[in-house]
């Protein structure tokens, strides 16, 4: 949300993600918010309070900074002549801003521009990454590198290395000119750094240490089991590139993609008594992982020299076999054991595996499925496809009779996928028609599949916590689904900051 408070702490704004999403203003004790930016984001007061600065896409389709009146207005730019711009901060008198973004060479840096009145002035570059390399310092490489706080003629500001970051601070000479770059060395990994000065005149910083934690969870198939949480493992990531779980079609054994050893392997656990065992696989870390109807058996992805094969594995007795090396994306196995469901560019086929060789062309498409799925009687498919308008996809189904009709379930700007209900009468999917990524289903005629009136929220996740962030994922089995869920924690830190 990234929220600031006013100086006087009357007022907070913030980042939200609602239908009319950008930055809002409440009062500080409470009532109604008011829309000020849409589609801003990283708003930060000015000294005095009356203004705010923002970041939102311009007419270019680039990030840029402005900042608006703090009871609203018409919003001015400052950062000309950049783009992907990332966080600002203002001066200690509010006649300044610095901010981050790249310029014309393509190199990102801090940039420097007057608060207001710019006319299209270009801002003027701080030359950090320059001075940064001459020290041996960690670099500006994004936008995630980002100034945090103006204080007397220090600058604050963090660059990140991997999952850290590095607070440093630099004297702002009035002529532009950098004094020597110190790292702050109580302040580790700090973020949302504020600078304060006691009534001795002792500066101190207040900052936040964030954490992640992402697991797989598993609820009923109408949601209204608590959620329970089935595994325990730091090496999991979440989103629609994260882990994507795997479940058996009778609901009682999960399988999933683990880095806890330090490289990627297939976990198995049985649900019944929550033992597990890892298979020492060796799968591609992106491979989807299918399970047959009991989880004894398991079909995944291995690269092997310059391409593909798909393995068979079985778990009990830890043999394996090559089933194909003849098809270029894997996205499912069939209920019956007998084909596999694979993609060849806008191809959708399937691989008979007791006819090796032979590919049987199924659907012809626009576009490259993202996402497809078997019926549980085989008889259809569920696949999502770009929709050709920006991050739109589109999920449809689509019976496997010859006739290339397909039937729209729905559209969603970022991380759909369809699932089947165990008998084959809705399908689920993660959407966030209500601002949220809830789960949701949509209920199918028996026989032709035609959606059957609205569908449903299942699961609604509208906090912050055991969330799916950048996408949803989904397994689904009898009388049980999985979903991969994430925690975002902070603790909030107080150090002195050295002159």
């Amino acid at each position: 949300m990234t929220p600031d408070i006013s100086p006087d702490g009357t007022q907070v704004v913030f980042r939200s993600w609602r239908k009319e999403e950008g930055i809002w203003s409440v009062s500080a004790s409470g009532g109604e918010a008011k829309l000020l930016a849409p589609e801003g984001y990283r708003p930060r007061f000015s000294p005095d309070g009356k203004w705010i600065s923002f970041v939102a896409v311009g007419e270019d389709k680039t990030a840029h900074i402005f900042t608006i009146p703090a009871n609203g207005g018409v919003a001015e730019r400052l950062d000309y002549g950049t783009e992907e711009a990332g966080c600002s901060v203002w001066s200690p008198d509010g006649a300044e801003i610095v901010f981050n973004a790249r310029g014309a060479s393509g190199e990102f840096d801090f940039w420097r521009a007057k608060a207001r009145g710019t006319r299209g002035a270009a801002a003027r570059p701080l030359g950090i990454p320059a001075a940064l390399r001459a020290q041996n310092l960690p670099g500006i490489y994004s936008d995630a590198d980002c100034p945090q706080d103006w204080v007397d003629s220090r600058l604050l500001f963090v660059t990140r290395q991997r999952e850290t970051t590095s607070l440093f601070q630099v004297s702002l000479g009035s002529l532009g000119r950098l004094g020597q770059i110190r790292m702050v060395p109580s302040a580790p990994g700090a973020e949302g750094v504020r600078a304060i000065r006691d009534h001795r005149g002792q500066m101190s910083i207040l900052f936040a240490i964030k954490r992640s934690q992402t697991n797989i969870w598993g609820t009923n198939l109408t949601g209204s089991a608590p959620l329970e949480q089935l595994t325990h493992d730091g090496s999991l990531t979440s989103g629609a590139k994260g882990t994507w779980p795997a479940l058996s079609s009778d609901g009682n054994v999960l399988a999933f993609i683990t880095e806890r050893a330090g490289s990627p392997d297939i976990c198995v656990k049985d649900l019944r008594n929550a033992s597990e065992q890892l298979l020492s696989a060796a799968p591609f870390v992106q491979s989807p992982l299918i399970l047959d109807r009991n989880g004894s058996h398991v079909v995944f992805v291995r690269e092997e020299g310059s391409g593909t094969s798909v393995i068979l594995r079985n778990v009990a007795e830890k043999t394996e076999r090559v089933l194909t090396k003849d098809c270029p994306v894997l996205h499912d196995w069939s209920r019956d054991g007998e084909f596999l469901l694979c993609a060849d560019g806008s191809n959708l086929f399937e691989f008979q595996i007791s006819k090796p060789g032979e590919r049987l062309p199924l659907l012809h498409l626009l576009r490259g499925p993202m996402w497809a799925r078997f019926s549980p009687d085989g008889r259809w498919v569920s696949f999502v496809t770009e929709a050709g308008q920006g991050d739109l996809t589109t999920g449809f189904i689509a019976p496997l009779d010859g006739s290339n009709r397909k039937i729209q379930i729905w559209q969603e700007s970022y991380g759909l996928s369809l699932h089947w209900a165990p008998n084959g009468d809705a399908i689920y999917y993660w959407s966030m028609r209500d601002g949220f990524r809830c789960l949701y289903a949509q209920a199918l005629d028996a026989k032709t599949k035609v959606p059957q009136g609205d569908p449903v929220a299942v699961l609604h996740r509208h906090g912050s916590q055991r969330y799916p962030w950048s996408g949803g994922t989904l397994a689904v089995g009898s009388g049980r689904m999985v979903i991969t869920l994430k925690d975002e924690l902070a603790s909030v830190w107080k150090a002195d900051l050295p002159n």
